[in-house]
Order: structure tokens, then sequence, then C-alpha cells
């Protein structure tokens, strides 16, 4: 078993690497602390190991230790995309081709600091985005896009406003024009960026049935 202070570095050189979690009898959860791809392998992957549940990583990463994968969450076999993303602490970027299909969820603790930065057009698979825990802490960004260009997701998730919500302007940042954020109660959002920054943080409907939502 993996410990869960481990940072998983995936691929060596020209040769990909994949890390299955669970297998066709059992999904199964792992923690890692960082999640890295490595080398110019191209089919670098995390993908569930063939049940029809929902296998989960879970990543509890150091916001002082960023970590970048841009292989593939997700795989081609069957039920290789039942596959859960749980971000509780750190800085973590997605930017690959994504797959997954089991939902991302950013839920920090109180006193934590949790990061997504969505740098693909896919990063987030196929699934929701729910966003809960407390992210209203000094210095936590909630979503960015620092891939350098903006990006528009083209999987049109669905994004539950489960907690305030961070931009860090980096880049534009477009959810797709079918994408859906709900919103139940009152929330802060916050956007980041420079005094000249320009980034954009865009979805495509929302839904409301809460008494605001407050920008500063």
């Amino acid at each position: 078993a993996l410990a869960t202070t481990n940072i998983v570095v995936i691929g060596d050189g020209a040769n990909s690497g994949r890390l299955i979690v669970g297998d066709a009898t059992n999904e199964r959860t792992i923690t890692l602390a960082g999640l890295i791809s490595s080398g110019s392998g191209t089919a670098n992957a995390v993908a569930a190991g063939g049940n029809a549940g929902l296998s989960t990583l879970t990543y509890t990463g150091n916001i002082a230790v960023p970590t970048v994968f841009n292989g593939r969450l997700g795989g081609r076999g069957t039920n290789e995309n039942n596959l859960a993303l749980n971000i509780t602490s750190g800085d973590l970027t997605l930017g690959g081709n994504n797959t997954f299909s089991g939902g991302t969820t950013l839920a920090p603790a109180a006193a934590g600091q949790a990061i997504l930065n969505i740098n693909s057009a896919t990063a987030l698979g196929t699934g929701p985005l729910s966003i809960a825990g407390t992210l209203i802490t000094t210095g936590v960004l909630g979503i960015d896009n620092t891939s350098g260009a903006p990006v528009t997701l083209s999987t049109n998730n669905a994004v539950t406003l489960g907690n305030s919500l961070t931009f860090g302007g980096s880049n534009n940042l477009n959810f797709g024009a079918g994408s859906t954020v709900t919103q139940g109660a009152a929330r802060l959002g916050t956007l980041l960026g420079g005094a000249n920054s320009t980034s954009e943080l865009t979805f495509g409907n929302w839904n409301v049935t809460a008494p605001a939502l407050t920008l500063t």
C-alpha cells in the first residue's frame, strides 16, 4: 500500500506509467501527498481498476510543494473511468486529457488551503465539480488556470457551489456554454489578479436559489 505522505511520480524518460486504483472486484481509495507526471511518454495515467463502483484518489498535498500532473485521469478499459478526485489540501495542476467520470471535490479543512489549477479543456473529466469545505482562508485561491493561455472546458461540467469560491485570475477560464452552477445558499466569490488583470471566469448558466452572491 502507498503511504499517504508519498508523492507519486508517473513516467520515466520515454516510458509511461500507470497507477491503478482498486481492481475488478473492489473499488479502493488511495491518498497521496503529490502527483507528478514525468518524461516524454504519452500514456501516463491514473485509472480505476475495473470495478463498477467508484474508486477515489484523495490528494492531500502541501501548498508549498505544488505538483503538476499532465497525464490522464481515467482509462480506455472497462470501468477504468470510474474514478473520483478529492482534493483536501495543497496545490494540484491538471493539464491532461482526462476521462474520469466520478467528479472532483475541492474540500479543504477549516484551516487548510486547496488549489486546483484547471489547465486543459478536459482537466475535470466528465463529472461534476463540487466546491465544499471552507475556502475563505488567507492565501486560498480555490481554482485557477495557470496554463499561460485561456482554457475553455469542452466537457460542460456541472458545478455545485457548496461554499464560497476564489478564482486566481492567472488566465481566462471558461467552463463552457453548457455548464451550470448550482448555488443553494449565500456565497462569497473572490476574483484575484493584478491591478491590470483582464482574466475572466465564465460559466454558461447560474442556478441561484439563495439570497445573494457577493463578489470581491
